[in-house]
């Protein structure tokens, strides 16, 4: 993207990026566990029963493939059909068991009903629109670019409107733009998921350590911004003390 100078490819990526964050804040930032595990478990219902209504059940491309390549598709499709459909009941057994369905089930209920893992309160309703978040509403939750509309702005990418199809090179004057906004997303995943697994980023760090994943990260710096491994490694434990002090550390880049 960047070695292609893709301006319009960029911004559709921060559209994903920043669809994925809005995502992990309204679901997994959620304090009550009982609904967090609602919303997830609607979450990864809604998305693969999604998939598996255009998800054909065996490949389309049969007449202009061997006959031993489509065997091979055809099995494929199949493993992933089965995997999805795993999710689905899994996530169906957990919400037979929640405390929630005892606690207001005409509410759980149509929320269950309508797949409504964008919910704004735990409630029963009559339009699904009138108790569910917009995009726009999520972004804001992650409080991102406050006075400015990066949903709408990073949209006009990524739906064919005729902003996708101007060709915009990325330089160094409007590359500052999307990498700013990237950097912005990606530091409050950080807090997010550093408030989610506490336990978890002990072992990042600790691998970070690791000669073996050190190394890997390493080779992937350019040599100008690479840092030597003493520097690394002196990062990471200062990082470890963050964590051990504070139950933080700052976002490596």
């Amino acid at each position: 993207m960047l070695e292609h100078k893709d301006y319009v490819s960029a911004n559709c990526l921060l559209r994903m990026l920043g669809d994925s964050v809005a995502v992990f804040r309204l679901i997994y930032m959620e304090s009550d566990k009982d609904l967090l595990i609602l919303r997830h478990c609607l979450y990864v219902i809604d998305g693969c029963e999604r998939n598996l209504e255009v998800l054909p059940e065996k490949n389309i491309n049969e007449d202009c493939l061997p006959e031993e390549e489509l065997a091979e598709l055809n099995k494929a499709t199949q493993i992933n059909r089965a995997q999805r459909q795993r999710m689905i009941r899994e996530a169906q057994e957990l919400l037979e068991f929640s405390p929630l369905r005892q606690k207001d089930k005409a509410a759980f209920d149509k929320i269950v009903e309508d797949r409504n893992w964008k919910f704004k309160e735990f409630k029963d309703y009559k339009k699904k629109g009138s108790n569910q978040y917009k995009w726009r509403e999520l972004y804001e939750l992650i409080d991102c670019c406050k006075g400015f509309n990066l949903l709408s702005y990073i949209s006009q990418y990524t739906h064919g409107l005729s902003m996708s199809n101007l060709v915009i090179e990325l330089d160094e004057q409007n590359i500052d733009g999307i990498v700013g906004e990237a950097l912005g997303l990606i530091k409050r995943l950080h807090k997010y998921t550093m408030a989610f697994y506490p336990e978890e980023q002990r072992y990042i760090l600790e691998g970070l350590l690791e000669p073996g994943m050190r190394d890997k990260i390493l080779a992937c710096y350019d040599d100008k911004h690479r840092p030597d491994i003493a520097t690394w490694n002196q990062d990471v434990m200062n990082k470890q003390y963050q964590l051990r002090d504070n139950g933080y550390y700052d976002i490596i880049y």
